[in-house]
């Protein structure tokens, strides 16, 4: 009589951990479906710079950090006319955070009118390219963008 309920109790273990493991694998396909629900990271976002233009338009510097479960931090370049209006994003990148080699080299950006149309941007290390516009409303906009970790 001993062997039956040896063997019912490992059916019933076996059982158990069956329900433990997909009670796992359920929490964790829950906790990353939160990632996903606007409002589940807290964003905060930074004018770090103001960079007065020769003409209407003024170049902004911005950072935006955010936390969650998978946090980032993104630099944004934009464009915005002095008298009010919309900004533009011309440039928006991920900021090194991995690599140690370039993170020596992660600065924030370097914006310098070069005339009342024309705009240079200056990036020395980058993880990774979002958006780069080289001409928004007339301004012609180059680039000086050094090592990127993901192309």
């Amino acid at each position: 009589m001993k062997v039956p309920t040896l063997i019912r109790r490992h059916k019933i273990a076996a059982i158990v951990a069956g329900i433990v493991a997909i009670s796992c694998a359920l929490l964790a396909l829950f906790v990353l479906q939160l990632a996903t629900i606007p409002g589940m990271e807290s964003c905060v976002a930074q004018t770090l710079q103001r960079v007065q233009g020769p003409g209407p338009y003024d170049a902004y510097v911005v950072e935006k950090g955010c936390d969650g479960i998978v946090g980032s931090d993104t630099v944004y370049v934009e464009l915005a006319p002095r008298e009010g209006g919309k900004r533009h994003t011309i440039l928006s990148y991920e900021r090194v955070t991995s690599s140690t080699a370039l993170r020596t080299q992660d600065t924030y950006p370097r914006v310098r009118w070069l005339g009342k149309s024309r705009l240079r941007v200056s990036v020395d290390a980058a993880s990774e390219i979002e958006q780069k516009r080289n001409k928004v409303d007339g301004i012609a906009v180059e680039y000086q963008i050094g090592s990127v970790q993901f192309k």
